[in-house]
């Protein structure tokens, strides 16, 4: 909804005292403390948030563009309208709470919708996807060609490039990149000098080994980052062809690349 003091009734009535009845934490931007651009902080708060309620009274741009992120996100999403006038050809197929001036109808309605979306989280929740790409030698690592092999007299040394295909903005910890290794298999992973420090590593229950990459620096949308590594392995793993899983990390999912190593 947009920020007018037109909708404070609306919101803290309706909308804020509906979730706290269902059980539901709401929260607006305008409500909280932070530092970075406005946008930025909308567009992360969608992304993170488990179910949208965006109020489509006036035909508000900003309110459409945001509904229309949260729906490419594939967040649960309630809608409402003080009139069923102001709802666009292209959302009609969407269900609206049409409210009018009770907030009374906007309190019964919103607060089932909302205990049936807590009840029924699979149904209404779908995977999110990550928009984070990775690249090794410019090929596009889950298109399934892309695969990297020793440097002459060396191991394995991957050169990813991480390009934020999203419209969010990923602080220090928000984006971490992990080497996942089938069992036996790359106990070690190497840093460029001086990041050492900064690489996790644990042996899994099944064998393989998890090493933690170190933290990203801010990513913004549509940006590039790149990192690097080397895969040091046994005398009895020096020839051949194996794959490593590349798992990216972000606070609404994970997702995982194969990347093809060649040994010899």
């Amino acid at each position: 909804m947009p920020f007018s003091s037109d909708f404070d009734d609306v919101y803290h009535i309706g909308i804020k005292e509906s979730c706290e009845k269902a059980g539901a934490y709401c929260e607006r931007v305008d409500e909280q403390i932070f530092h970075e651009r406005i946008l930025d902080r909308i567009y992360n708060q969608i992304a993170k948030a488990d179910m949208i309620i965006a109020d489509m009274s006036g035909r508000n741009a900003n309110v459409f563009y945001e509904v229309g992120y949260a729906h490419a996100l594939n967040k649960p999403t309630i809608l409402l309208t003080k009139d069923a006038a102001d709802i666009p050809f292209d959302l009609k197929h969407f269900p609206h709470i049409v409210y009018g001036e009770q907030l009374t109808v906007l309190r019964q309605n919103l607060a089932t919708k909302i205990a049936w979306f807590i009840e029924n989280p699979l149904a209404t929740n779908p995977k999110q996807t990550v928009e984070i790409e990775l690249y090794q030698d410019g090929v596009d690592v889950s298109s399934g060609k892309a695969s990297c092999s020793p440097k002459p007299g060396y191991y394995p040394w991957p050169e990813l490039t991480l390009a934020n295909r999203s419209f969010r903005t990923f602080e220090p910890g928000e984006l971490r990149l992990a080497v996942v290794t089938r069992s036996g298999e790359f106990p070690y992973c190497e840093l460029p000098t001086g990041q050492m420090q900064n690489m996790d590593t644990c042996r899994m229950p099944d064998g393989g080994y998890f090493h933690m990459l170190p933290v990203f620096d801010t990513l913004f949308p549509q940006a590039f980052t790149s990192c690097e590594f080397g895969l040091r392995y046994s005398n009895d793993q020096s020839k051949g062809s194996t794959s490593i899983t590349l798992r990216v990390f972000t606070n609404f999912g994970t997702r995982d690349y194969d990347l093809a190593i060649q040994l010899s």
